[in-house]
């Protein structure tokens, strides 16, 4: 299941924006436009503070489904994810994984 599709069924909705960058051990996933209409209505009226708290609680409840769909995604181990979120415009969600065998041994010329 693609990220934005984990999103929208655990939160109701997913992002408006998505972006994920893979790197030889690390993935990280942007995100923007996340916020529920009751979080935007709760940051507006100045408790973000709040949302902030009710996103870091969801976040670990949800993070071995997390770490399954980039595992399955990608094929690679998670050794480590981070997760976190400004009430508006962004959150970032970063695996650090084991890097394939076919990475492994390439070589990257110096520069």
């Amino acid at each position: 299941m693609p990220w934005s599709g984990c999103c929208t069924i655990t939160r109701g909705r997913g992002p408006t924006h998505a972006r994920t960058t893979i790197g030889p051990d690390t993935i990280v996933v942007t995100l923007r436009g996340s916020l529920t209409t009751a979080e935007r209505t709760l940051a507006q009226s100045g408790q973000d503070l709040e949302v902030l708290a009710m996103r870091r609680a969801f976040q670990n409840t949800m993070r071995d489904d997390m770490i399954t769909v980039v595992e399955q995604l990608t094929s690679r181990s998670v050794e480590a994810f981070l997760s976190d979120n400004l009430y508006d415009p962004v959150a970032v969600e970063i695996s650090s994984c084991t890097t394939p065998t076919a990475m492994a041994t390439r070589t990257v010329p110096e520069l």
